[in-house]
């Protein structure tokens, strides 16, 4: 099997409430889909999430990765990866929209191979497992604060065990907001905060202080990507776990 056609499209969908994330306001969804075709007739489709600028991960896709995929076998896709990875390392795009570009490329070989193969995804990663995982909601967006309080009160009524909180609107109202969620929910609840690296050090510091009195289980992203030391120190002078990596 050999991959004959790279195609991306781009998806955009309004959202009837724009989304506000720590210095981010949404008012539309995009996403980057990719097509793989191949001499056999299977098509593998893989999936690049952005949010803004989806023309541009298009691009990569079509002028940058697609002539090392032409005639390529897509069981080779650890190697393949390693040369998409490499193509413009040497040029120090090796983050962001490169990285996006190659995890669309990236499941739709995997797409290809359990079709090719006619079974699922997560069998050929080698997981057998029928184990359940818990699931928790994500997320409460900013808000008024009743509006916020209502939503969590119907996410608890509607069986989650776990609801995450946006916060990065400010100290003092992201604690009153986390202290009317606990309230609101009593101790059966888990509550996480993701500030989206909406904070800087002595910011987080102060809220992670307050949060360890609220039973936070996990205080989400709190400082921007590269301050490592900053997390490193978080970390150590906090008691509330500190989750971060997603950016």
């Amino acid at each position: 099997m050999k991959i004959t056609e790279v195609k991306a499209r781009v998806l955009c969908a309004p959202l009837s409430e724009p989304w506000r994330i720590a210095r981010a306001t949404m008012s539309r969804m995009y996403a980057t889909l990719v097509f793989l075709k191949t001499d056999s007739g299977l098509v593998g489709i893989g999936e690049c999430l952005t949010r803004l600028a989806p023309s541009a991960l298009a691009a990569i896709v079509e002028e940058t990765l697609a002539p090392l995929l032409w005639n390529r076998d897509p069981f080779e896709v650890e190697r393949l990866w390693e040369e998409m990875y490499g193509v413009m390392r040497a040029r120090g795009h090796s983050k962001g929209f490169m990285v996006e570009a190659i995890s669309g490329v990236d499941i739709a070989l995997w797409d290809l191979m359990g079709k090719a193969l006619q079974q699922p995804v997560h069998r050929l990663l080698g997981c057998y497992s029928s184990a359940p995982l818990p699931a928790y909601a994500s997320s409460i967006l900013f808000k008024g604060k009743e509006a916020m309080v209502k939503e969590a009160e119907d996410l608890a009524s509607s069986g989650f065990s776990a609801i995450k909180l946006k916060i990065g609107m400010g100290i003092e109202q992201d604690l009153e907001n986390v202290r009317s969620l606990r309230r609101a929910l009593g101790e059966k609840v888990e509550l996480m905060v993701d500030a989206n690296c909406g904070y800087d050090r002595r910011a987080a510091l102060k809220v992670g202080r307050e949060l360890q009195g609220q039973q936070v289980y996990w205080f989400e992203e709190p400082l921007p990507p590269e301050d490592l030391e900053g997390y490193a120190m978080l970390s150590q002078a906090l008691d509330v776990p500190i989750a971060a990596g997603e950016s």
